[in-house]
């Protein structure tokens, strides 16, 4: 039983989730101190050796300092160097131009008788000089003697310095008006030479392609005295130099200066670049060095990087971080764009010496202590933190793990107690407490009726019966507030719990099982008694079979020994008589095995319930006139002209309710009645059969419509039957949305009513029409299409016996080839047939001839077979066997014509056994041919064609009325489409003896 639930007050039972909750947070503050703690630690670490590799960078980067602050000094000592010889030699040739020493004997007279040029060699040791003047402006050649006398003393110091530096010494000198030309030394050819060399046309061209602008010294005295006071040398950019091809050297420009402050004369003397070019390749390795004027072109450069460093992309970057500077000529020191770079002033040339190295060039410095300092850190971190991991493996986690198991093992325990489904409590034994208890538990002791606890019940059971401190299976009924009562089934032991002895009590509810043990019994009877009634039902139908099969094989055997004509044909009427009483029996079985699995299908149309009534009532008139009772048929006016349904099965209804009244009545009267069941509504409809005959037990009323059963076993045996009729009445009833009822008094006799709700139709029409023959009135001709000799046979004489004029074709081909060359009313042709099949032919036909009527003719047939047939275009479907009036009904309808009267009715029993000779012929070479067919298909495995003979097999003894040997084919043929090869061969061997058996016996 269900108890009822908690009342909304009971308190909750604690949650496992907020204690795991709380177990988990413990292991996260766990794993936060310690990876907390380890990342700081690791931070420190990192952070200290971070603050040692920037000092360790700030020191190489300041080493690089200095070593570029020394290279720098060299280069400003080299330039300073020069410009100190420089100033010496204008001083010099300032003191000797000073003195106005005149010039050596016939220096002068050689200078002019040369027209302005000499060369000057003072001695043969001594530097020569050329002494050329612009002779277009000049008017008198002797005012050059002082220059041409300084130039020659001056040759002294030029070959002094010129050994010292072990170099010869470029150097020329012109005069500021640019009349006067000394070059020193003396180049080759003389002034010619040199003018041939350059490609100037004279003196005057060459004087002005090698001077300077220095400004107008002789019109600006401040311009001079700045010069004179300064002693400044004004360096100029490497170029190609006229008097050297080849060379660039760099020029130094500075004026003399007489007593006066007079410019007498312009001191122009060279510096090869490769002097300072081979300064800047000491520049230190990786780095480059660039020599650049204040626009910042670039004079002069170095590239000391290695291939991992693009020098010239250095370079640009450098240049242009110079450029951006601004402020005194001081060094600046700048970094950007992976590039640090020091600019340095160059004290007196207006130029710079900018350095510029990569970060790769610190780090190729640092990268020993990189490597130093950062090993010794990351062997720091991975000791700090395998001491960690170590402690949370060794420690941390087994603690984690233990209080864990621990919490399972406690939230285990209360799950398997929350979540059993017995009943648990646990009971304190000295005060008879309850210290833990399930809902199962609550719920029961929440529905107990007072005044003692549930408890308290199973602690007094416990005293009361335990042996050894445990109490087994014991059996205790409890009261419910609600009324009721349940039975449980307990089981208490003694334990300890907290440190006190306790009792742990569990139960079951075993009121359901009780009663359904209960139920089970009552099924059990119930089936007992249902095997009872199958096994009187089976007897019964032997009984019931048995009698007709009886009398039709007695009279067949007695036809064959000869008699006249009238004893003949009176044993005929017995054969057909016992025949159709066995039909009967077989379609009531058929009909309920098809309710059964839902295949019944209604049929719908008019129906005339006073004719089918009367109808019934006259077949039975003879029944009940032999047992001397009364017959009454009562049609009640109200009844509609017609009525929608399906009067086969209506009929099968009244006739099972009739021959029940008939046959279960000794004396009095059966009255069968139709009519509305409500005054003045046509529907719905209600048929009543009542008798005066031996009535029903109350008891076994609800019985009667089951199946295999009857009021009583002596009522089967007395009366015989097969317990059907009421069970299909029923179950028609339903079909059709119906009821059946029943009142009965045991002795007074019973009333059966079947309620109907059809739907009431207009009165009909129908046209005078004379009497007609069983034939239509026009010739028609049939074509018919059977793959089995014997059926083309049987249904060529049923046609021929209905004075119907027919073609057969053995396959579908055929029978397009004849339905090609003749015109055909209504084609009837087998489904299954080899080759092309009967929905293929139908399909083809309806291509041809679309309105022709075609009729199907099949031994058996699923539900899904009719949609089938129906999506072909078969008007109809006929189940073999197919007797005379069936297949003329079939033809009649299908061709539009009204079936003859009397038509419809009972099944006529099948032809009289012996065969006609040409049918029994054509059978034994089909069954033959079909054997061999088979043993082949078995030889190969061919599962088709051993499907397809069994079909024409099945077909063909339908046909000849040989249900037993059709049925042994379908059981067959479900054999074939399961592929249980290894029973298809003996199972074809007995079916083909039992064929042969058949036709033996059957033979004319």
């Amino acid at each position: 039983m269900s108890p009822p639930a908690l009342p909304a007050s009971a308190p909750a039972a604690p949650t496992p989730a907020r204690q795991a909750r709380e177990l988990d947070l413990l292991r996260r503050y766990q794993h936060a101190l310690l990876y907390g703690g380890g990342a700081l630690l690791s931070l420190l670490i990192v952070l200290a050796a971070g603050l040692v590799l920037y000092n360790a960078a700030a020191n190489a980067l300041a080493n690089l300092r200095t070593t570029l602050a020394a290279h720098s000094a060299q280069m400003q000592l080299d330039i300073e160097e020069k410009q100190a010889a420089m100033r010496r030699g204008v001083v010099n040739a300032e003191l000797l131009w000073n003195s106005q020493t005149p010039p050596a004997a016939g220096t002068l007279e050689a200078f002019v008788r040369d027209g302005g040029h000499v060369v000057l060699q003072a001695g043969a040791h001594l530097t020569s000089a050329i002494a050329a003047v612009d002779t277009a402006r000049t008017h008198d050649l002797h005012e050059f003697a002082p220059y041409l006398g300084m130039l020659e003393m001056q040759a002294y110091s030029v070959t002094a310095v010129a050994q010292l530096r072990n170099s010869p010494l470029g150097a020329y000198a012109y005069t500021p008006d640019h009349r006067l030309l000394t070059l020193m030394p003396a180049p080759e050819g003389g002034l010619q030479g040199a003018l041939a060399r350059t490609g100037l046309p004279d003196t005057a061209a060459l004087i002005a392609r090698l001077s300077y602008d220095i400004g107008d010294l002789a019109g600006d005295p401040a311009l001079a005295a700045q010069w004179r006071t300064q002693r400044r040398v004004a360096w100029q950019p490497p170029a190609p130099d006229l008097l050297a091809p080849g060379a660039s050297p760099f020029k130094l420009v500075q004026p003399g200066f007489d007593t006066q402050g007079r410019p007498f004369m312009v001191f122009v003397s060279n510096l090869p670049s490769g002097v300072l070019q081979d300064r800047l390749r000491h520049t230190p390795q990786d780095t480059a060095a660039l020599l650049v004027d204040a626009q910042g072109r670039v004079l002069l450069s170095a590239d000391r990087t290695g291939d991992a460093i693009d020098g010239g992309a250095l370079m640009a970057t450098a240049l242009a971080h110079s450029l951006r500077q601004a402020g005194p000529a001081l060094p600046r020191e700048t970094y950007r764009a992976g590039v640090f770079s020091l600019s340095t002033p160059l004290a007196g040339t207006g130029w710079s010496l900018v350095y510029a190295c990569s970060w790769r060039t610190v780090f190729t410095t640092l990268k020993p202590q990189l490597l130093r300092y950062g090993g010794a850190t990351l062997v720091v971190l991975g000791a700090l933190w395998g001491l960690l991991l170590l402690f949370r493996r060794k420690l941390l986690e087994p603690a984690y793990r233990r209080s864990q198991r621990v919490f399972e093992s406690e939230q285990l325990n209360r799950a398997i107690i929350a979540t059993s489904s017995f009943g648990v409590c646990l009971i304190a034994l000295d005060d008879e407490r309850v210290l833990l208890q399930n809902t199962l538990m609550e719920h029961y002791a929440a529905a107990t009726a007072p005044p003692e606890p549930l408890h308290r019940q199973m602690a007094a059971l416990y005293r009361e019966r335990a042996q050894g401190g445990t109490l087994h299976d014991a059996g205790m009924p409890l009261a419910l507030k609600n009324g009721q009562a349940c039975e449980l089934l307990l089981q208490c032991t003694r334990t300890r719990y907290q440190g006190a002895d306790a009792l742990l009590c569990s139960f079951s509810d075993t009121t359901e099982r009780n009663e359904l043990d209960k139920k089970r019994e009552e099924a059990r009877e119930a089936a007992e008694a249902a095997n009872r009634a199958k096994s009187v039902f089976i007897a019964t139908m032997s009984h019931e079979i048995r009698t007709p099969l009886n009398a039709v094989l007695g009279n067949l055997e007695l036809l064959g020994q000869g008699a006249s004509p009238e004893v003949q044909a009176r044993r005929l009427q017995s054969v057909r008589q016992a025949s159709r009483t066995l039909l009967e029996i077989v379609n009531n079985i058929l009909d309920l095995s098809k309710m059964e699995s839902g295949h019944l299908k209604l049929e719908t149309t008019r129906v005339a319930l006073p004719e089918i009534v009367q109808a019934c009532a006259q077949m039975f008139e003879p029944s009940a006139h032999a047992k001397g009772l009364r017959l009454d048929c009562v049609v009640h006016p109200g009844l509609a002209a017609g009525y929608e349904g399906d009067p086969t099965r209506i009929r099968q209804i009244v006739v099972n309710l009739l021959s029940n009244a008939i046959k279960f009545t000794a004396t009095g009267t059966v009255t069968l009645e139709v009519g509305p069941l409500s005054p003045g509504q046509a529907s719905p409809v209600a048929i009543r059969v009542t008798d005066t005959g031996m009535g029903v037990p109350p008891e076994q009323i609800p019985q009667l419509f089951d199946i295999y059963m009857q009021a009583s076993a002596s009522t089967a045996r007395e009366f015989g039957g097969s317990g059907l009729g009421l069970s299909i009445c029923q179950r028609l009833a339903r079909k059709m949305g119906g009821t059946i009822a029943v009142s009965s008094q045991p002795g007074a006799g019973s009333c059966f009513t079947v309620t109907l709700p059809l739907v009431a139709l207009a009165p009909e029409v129908v046209a005078p029409s004379a009497a007609r023959a069983a034939l239509p009135l026009r010739p028609v001709r049939l074509l018919v299409v059977d793959d089995h000799p014997a059926n083309r046979a049987l249904i060529s004489d049923q046609l021929d016996a209905l004075g119907v004029a027919a073609d057969v074709a053995p396959d579908g081909e055929a029978a397009l080839a004849l339905f090609a060359a003749q015109r055909y009313d209504l084609v009837l042709t087998d489904l299954n047939m080899p080759g092309m099949d009967g929905y293929t032919l139908a399909r083809r036909l309806r291509e041809r001839s679309p309105s022709i009527p075609l009729v199907a003719i099949t031994a058996h047939l699923e539900q899904e077979g009719y949609q089938q047939c129906s999506l072909a275009g078969f008007a109809r479907v006929l189940l073999k066997p197919v007797l005379l009036p069936a297949l003329e009904q079939a033809i009649l309808k299908t061709l539009g014509a009204a079936a003859p009267p009397g038509v419809a009715g009972a099944p006529v029993a099948p032809a009289p056994a012996p065969l006609d000779a040409r049918l029994h012929d054509a059978m034994v070479s089909s069954l033959a041919s079909s054997a061999q067919q088979v043993r082949e298909a078995l030889a190969t495995g061919d599962r088709r064609v051993i499907g397809d003979e069994l079909h024409a097999v099945r077909g063909a003894f339908a046909m000849i009325g040989e249900p037993a040997i059709a049925a042994m084919c379908g059981r067959l043929s479900a054999v074939v489409k399961q592929e249980n090869m290894a029973v298809i061969a003996p199972g074809w061997t007995a079916l083909q003896a039992a064929a042969e058996a058949v036709l033996a016996r059957r033979a004319a």
